[in-house]
């Protein structure tokens, strides 16, 4: 419609108003009360008249040309599609853009007019929002009018993404919410439209749930019992969010896809053992009946399903050509998606400052072994987290999932902890890594605002760690003066909490509520106050938790230390050593080709020779 038309509709609508109200008016001249209520229909009517009209030039000027169609359906499958959510054949997309209804493709066109990165400016990110927002309007007629189908599912979920990484956590749940309630009500055995189109929405929205619904308990209720944290009492009463069985088979069940939704759903449960507040009587993590523990089991079991060739080592992703990686970004998206998700449980499940808050109220000796244990979880998931950032890196391969940019933010908090050790060799590496994932952070806040928000979080949580030197508890010692490390926790939990993580004042979700203030000021988002004590920036890992016992060994006396001698005996033999044990305890990062995961014939004579050449007097007696 052009603005000529628009123009003559208005003047015609006023005309035909006017024409149909007058005579009424000119007949009652002396009735000055009903005339006061004609005019006020006759304003009523118009400014009716006219909202329609604006409302319809603005869907019709937004929609795209058909020249554009091919742009729009290039730019969805490059950088979204199965990254990690499917929600058309990739095939037929181009082809049946242009019959699309409208309020599909207005958000479409603001999560993909991002693309390629760096396009995104303020003008632009304007204009995006407004697709947005136009697209709300139409899903929302439709859905008042009892027209729910495939193309209202598929918008909501869309536009929940598209809120999400706006920073309007509140509104990305409302979209959301409705679209499941939607699903809900649909009969057993039924489809909206084609089904395997149908049935990649049902998934899509089902991944989306587990990796962005709310977890937060916000202020209702009050108290916070004891079963509230617990993963078995979230997960109660959510067995119909389970994709349905004897369903069509669509993309979403097949190949590396599959194992995004089992992944999809761990990962929820480590979001909520990292949001959740913790209570005095929490059950310590290696408490077989813990949080921690039900997560960690639950990661296993998915470890235990993926088969090889989904794995690192079968992947070939280091013989890959930037050109390569990017032509086939269908299969290497969710291939990092699961080499991320996969890395990141065990790192949150161990991360310092959770672990800390759930030892708060133990009063006994901390177990030794889950000290080491919790160290080596982080530092190898960590590893090969930061092995394929500097991998794409290299490759010039830029992700797209705002999901997977959380989870460098989560590394990111361990790294700055780390950077303030004594140990010079861990502290180099934590800072050269805490530089990368910053580096990575502003170059993805390119594409999405709520990530560029988590890179100037991340920055204002670097400048809150304040040294504080530490008296010497025997006066007269000369030496390095100690000192300890405070940090702002209220950002850092933050930070560790993906609803909170892309908002610059997460405490206050304004995204959709008017007047809000808080009644208590000091309290953060998690429940948690600024500044509250955690002491352990500047240590590895929990080490330097209360409850470490000092100066105990890990090593019985003679074990664990080799002499110069010993050691160049057995180089060899330790580089076989740490490639099985690698091998063992990577599960989807196995480096090992399959035909070398066991030791051959000779390596087991070497070794045996080897051992037995051992002067065994002294390390045993």
């Amino acid at each position: 419609m052009s603005s000529e038309e628009v123009k003559m509709s208005r003047g015609e609508a006023y005309m035909l108003i006017l024409r149909a109200t007058w005579p009424a008016l000119s007949a009652n001249a002396n009735n000055f009360d009903l005339k006061e209520v004609r005019m006020e229909s006759l304003e009523e009517k118009l400014d009716f008249v006219l909202e329609r009209l604006e409302y319809a030039t603005e869907i019709n000027t937004s929609l795209l040309p058909e020249s554009r169609n091919d742009e729009l359906a290039s730019l969805y499958l490059t950088w979204l599609h199965r990254q990690p959510l499917v929600m058309f054949d990739a095939e037929t997309f181009a082809e049946s853009l242009p019959s699309r209804d409208p309020e599909l493709v207005l958000v479409l066109q603001a999560l993909c007019f991002r693309f390629p990165p760096q396009s995104l400016n303020t003008e632009s990110r304007q204009q995006l929002i407004a697709m947005a927002r136009k697209s709300r309007h139409l899903v929302m007629e439709k859905v008042f009018a009892s027209k729910v189908d495939c193309s209202v599912l598929q918008t909501l979920c869309l536009l929940s993404l598209f809120e999400y990484t706006e920073g309007n956590v509140a509104q990305a749940g409302l979209h959301l919410s409705m679209a499941i309630q939607f699903m809900r009500g649909i009969p057993k055995g039924n489809a909206l439209g084609d089904s395997a189109e149908f049935n990649n929405c049902l998934r899509s929205i089902f991944v989306l749930y587990h990796l962005q619904g709310s977890v937060s308990t916000g202020v209702w209720p009050t108290s916070i019992s004891e079963g509230d944290c617990l993963v078995t009492n979230i997960w109660s009463g959510s067995g119909w969010l389970t994709p349905p069985e004897n369903a069509i088979p669509c993309e979403m069940d097949t190949g590396i896809m599959k194992y995004t939704t089992p992944l999809a759903q761990v990962w929820r449960e480590a979001r909520i053992y990292a949001s959740c507040r913790v209570f005095s009587g929490m059950l310590p993590p290696w408490n077989p009946r813990s949080d921690y523990s039900q997560v960690a089991y639950r990661h296993l079991e998915v470890d235990c399903s993926v088969p090889l060739k989904y794995r690192f080592s079968a992947s070939r992703i280091v013989e890959q050509t930037p050109e390569s990686l990017q032509q086939n970004r269908g299969h290497w998206g969710p291939y990092l998606f699961t080499q991320f998700v996969y890395a990141s449980i065990p790192v949150i499940l161990n991360h310092p400052f959770l672990l800390s808050m759930r030892l708060r109220n133990f009063r006994s000796t901390m177990p030794h072994s889950f000290i080491n244990s919790s160290f080596d979880a982080i530092t190898r998931h960590i590893g090969w987290i930061m092995y394929h950032l500097e991998l794409m890196d290299r490759m010039a391969y830029q992700i797209s999932d705002p999901t997977l940019a959380h989870i460098v933010v989560i590394v990111a908090t361990i790294h700055l902890q780390h950077s303030f050790v004594d140990d010079s060799e861990l502290r180099e590496k934590a800072q050269l890594g805490f530089g990368k994932c910053l580096e990575f952070l502003q170059r993805m806040g390119s594409m999405w605002p709520s990530v560029s928000v988590m890179h100037e979080n991340l920055q204002k949580l670097q400048q809150s760690i304040q040294v504080i030197p530490v008296p010497s508890e025997e006066p007269g010692m000369s030496g390095a003066p100690q000192q300890k490390f405070t940090i702002d926790t209220r950002i850092l939990w933050d930070l560790l909490s993906y609803e909170q993580a892309g908002r610059s004042d997460a405490h206050i979700d304004q995204s959709m509520f008017c007047g809000l203030s808080s009644t208590n000021p000091d309290i953060g988002s998690n429940g948690t106050e600024s500044g509250v004590g955690y002491d352990l920036v500047g240590s590895a890992g929990i080490i330097g938790h209360k409850t470490v016992p000092k100066d105990i060994p890990i090593y019985a006396p003679g074990e664990g230390e080799l002499t110069a001698v010993e050691n160049d005996r057995l180089d060899k033999d330790l580089i076989l050593i740490e490639t099985l044990e690698q091998n063992i305890r990577d599960g989807f990062g196995s480096v090992v080709p399959q035909q070398n995961i066991f030791p051959q014939a000779h390596d087991f004579g070497r070794a045996i020779d080897e051992w037995l050449s051992l002067d065994w007097g002294n390390s045993m007696f």
